[in-house]
């Protein structure tokens, strides 16, 4: 609806935010990068799109106000910071954040591998990687309301060689047990109200 707030955290040159301005409400593009909101914007403005804002800030002090966001994104950002500043980031994130307002993360998942590599995946613990006893832990205070991968490796050469089975393949992405071995996880958590 109109009155929808979003904000897209890391936004980089706002890919994800102008592909979610086509919807109705306002979207917010964060990136500590100052030169990428300037691409943003120029994008934005080239674009003619105007219900898109872009700000610079540190996704663990976020700059805007307690509860001003209905929904909060990330994609592809986790990876790039050291785990241990994940749960200040979460409870930033967790601040902006309306009661009843739902993120939506992505996640490396720690069985990223694990069909190539069944033991190393194991064994050794990849530094970026959230496992489910952790992602409790992260989200205190906020309810998991699901968890999915995003696709399982190696989905994208089977679906150029047979594009009904790629597509099951991503079906099953979706489902226990495959959705914890999937490449990335997606994690959408709603703030208690």
């Amino acid at each position: 609806n109109a009155e929808t707030k979003v904000l897209d955290i890391a936004s980089g040159t706002g890919r994800g935010v102008l592909s979610m301005s086509k919807k109705e409400g306002k979207i917010f593009g964060a990136d500590i990068s100052l030169s990428m909101c300037q691409e943003a914007k120029k994008k934005a403005e080239t674009g003619k799109v105007n219900n898109v804002y872009f700000t610079t800030g540190a996704a663990r002090l976020l700059p805007f106000k307690e509860n001003s966001f209905d929904v909060i994104t990330t994609m592809m950002f986790f990876h790039l910071v050291p785990k241990h500043l994940w749960e200040d980031i979460i409870k930033d994130m967790q601040r902006v954040l309306k009661p009843g307002g739902v993120l939506i993360l992505e996640f490396s998942s720690p069985f990223h591998g694990i069909f190539i590599e069944f033991f190393r995946s194991l064994f050794v613990k990849k530094k970026h990687s959230l496992w489910p006893h952790e992602a409790k832990k992260l989200f205190q205070g906020m309810k998991i309301i699901r968890k999915c991968g995003s696709y399982i490796p190696g989905t994208y050469r089977v679906f150029c060689i047979n594009q009904k089975l790629g597509m099951l393949m991503l079906k099953l992405a979706r489902c226990f047990p495959f959705n914890h071995t999937a490449d990335e996880l997606f994690y959408v958590v709603r703030k208690d109200k």
